[in-house]
């Protein structure tokens, strides 16, 4: 632009020109507005052999605004107590606020945020974890930045991934060399809409539970029956007042239940929850902070057993949609296949709940020996990330029994990247297709393991030709799995090859160094067994 129209990129003409590029460009990539530098659902992040998908805390829809707050200063100073735990944006310790543990306090702490064109944010223990404050500054149409005046766009991909890092990382150049200037000033408020928009459209509690339902599960619409199952021990006493267990669930956990009841409103649907807490202060529920305080009970007090006193979360759901069953109850009805999805909102080590093993859920038993792994999901929601080791463990053996979401995902060594489109669910949630995938990464090391590898590829195979003719419509087949099978085993009849070469189709645009990288076998040669006896 600059040497075209001989004006500098400062000039009313290069900027009038800029802007209508931007214009263009947004409507251009209007399906996917705002991601950036991290998730975008076309990648798969594979821990070993099993994906881990993102998770964040996230936003109750209506308290996103539509359009750029009215501004009144340009930076926010850090809101919390230097110290304090208060780094995500919450607090064990309500007093670590200078606002009330009151709904006043909670909209006078927002518009803070409104009101200032950027706002420090820290993270505790390290620089990229996912935090409440970094989704609380965007989506009130502020733009986070560090003290130093860095920016979380130097975070690796898969760290505070669902983050629009692009657009933080152009408004922070902003800050970084702020005049307030027309030019600025404009650009900004177009940088803030693009936030805004990606707040309402990925960062909203209803935009995650679609997200979790929908783009991770891939299950069809609408989902009508969701058990939400607590687990956990909660805070320690030094952080409850004293109380042995408060039941405390965590923000990703809290924000995900609420986005749940928001998709069953829409579509006439119902979320449950278990078990009854017999020690929680309210409501019986380890849910208790989602919902308005009960007749009878002072809301400040019930705010003050919150983490960060409830703000941007407590109390969102109405009281009426409050649903807890017992344990008991709840396995009844798992039995009876009751429920399209099972969702366990709080896995990982130590945050267990059952009664026989603290490593698991409660309900953990009855769930995997009822429901295929397709319809089961973890929320991984604490602050520890890939980077320890019993994180990983766990996350390799919940994994064969439902989707993976993590809070936390380090670029650890045995974290690999692929294309989305190489691994479908079957592959990694099916016992069968995994002994596949494990004997087929060791046919070149392990003497004799061929014959191994053929018996081990008849049983899917068998069940891939029990489907019927159309093998189109079993959209939840392993094809890679059917593809590299077929690279094995000579087909015997048209029908293997319909299969072979249908499956062939649905990965055919893979590259073929993708398959020698994978598989240590090209496409090139697949492609030429298939043709040979098909």
């Amino acid at each position: 632009l600059e040497a075209c129209l001989g004006v500098s990129s400062t000039g009313r003409l290069a900027s009038h020109a800029m802007a209508v590029v931007r214009l263009v460009l947004r409507v251009v990539c209007w399906g996917n507005p705002g991601v950036r530098d991290g998730w975008d659902g076309t990648e798969l992040w594979v821990l070993g052999d099993v994906p881990v998908f993102p998770i964040w805390i996230a936003m109750p829809d209506d308290m996103i605004p539509r359009d750029v707050p009215v501004k009144s200063r340009f930076l926010m100073p850090y809101l919390g107590a230097a110290g304090s735990r208060k780094g995500s944006g919450a607090s064990s310790d309500y007093t670590a606020y200078s606002f009330p543990p009151t709904s006043a306090g909670e909209s006078a702490y927002l518009h803070a945020y409104r009101s200032a064109h950027f706002a420090i944010a820290r993270s505790p223990n390290k620089r990229c974890l996912v935090t409440q404050r970094h989704t609380e500054i965007l989506a009130n149409g502020a733009v986070p930045i560090r003290d130093d005046g860095s920016d979380i766009s130097e975070c690796e991909q898969t760290l505070m991934p669902v983050l629009p890092k692009a657009l933080i990382r152009e408004a922070a150049q902003l800050y970084r060399n702020w005049t307030g200037a027309p030019e600025q000033q404009y650009r900004y408020r177009d940088l803030v809409r693009q936030t805004l928009r990606h707040s309402r459209t990925k960062l909203s509690s209803l935009a995650m539970a679609n997200y979790v339902l929908h783009d991770v599960m891939q299950l069809p619409r609408p989902v009508k029956s969701v058990l939400f199952v607590s687990a956990g021990f909660g805070w320690p006493p030094p952080y409850t007042h004293g109380e042995l267990n408060n039941g405390w669930q965590g923000q990703p956990a809290i924000t995900l239940y609420h986005g749940l009841q928001q998709y069953a409103l829409q579509n006439n649907g119902t979320v449950i929850d278990t078990p009854f807490l017999g020690s929680a202060p309210y409501h019986k529920s380890f849910m208790w902070a989602s919902f308005p305080a009960p007749l009878g009970q002072n809301a400040t007090e019930m705010r003050k057993r919150m983490y960060g006193a409830g703000f941007s979360y407590a109390g969102r759901v109405q009281q009426g949609l409050r649903a807890t069953i017992s344990k008991e109850e709840a396995e009844k009805r798992i039995r009876a296949l009751e429920f399209d999805v099972i969702v366990f909102g709080k896995v990982g080590p130590g945050g267990g709940g059952d009664d026989d093993d603290p490593m698991l859920p409660p309900l953990f038993r009855p769930v995997i020996e009822t429901y295929p792994p397709q319809r089961v999901v973890g929320l991984y929601g604490s602050d520890e990330g890939l980077q320890w080791d019993l994180q990983r463990k766990h996350i390799r053996s919940f994994g064969r029994y439902g989707y993976c979401l993590v809070r936390e995902i380090d670029p650890v060594a045995e974290l690999r990247i692929v294309p989305r489109t190489l691994w479908q669910p079957a592959c990694w949630l099916e016992r069968r297709w995994r002994d596949f995938f494990h004997l087929w990464r060791q046919r070149q090391d392990v003497v004799g393991v061929e014959d191994t590898i053929y018996q081990a590829a008849w049983e899917p195979l068998l069940e891939g030709l029990s489907g019927g003719d159309d093998v189109a419509v079993a959209s939840t087949r392993c094809w890679t799995g059917y593809t590299l099978a077929g690279h094995l085993i000579a087909p015997k009849d048209n029908r293997m090859c319909r299969l072979f070469g249908h499956a062939a189709r649905e990965v055919s645009s893979l590259p073929s160094a993708l398959w020698v990288s994978e598989f240590a076998v090209s496409w090139e040669e697949i492609y030429t067994r298939l043709c040979e006896f098909c």
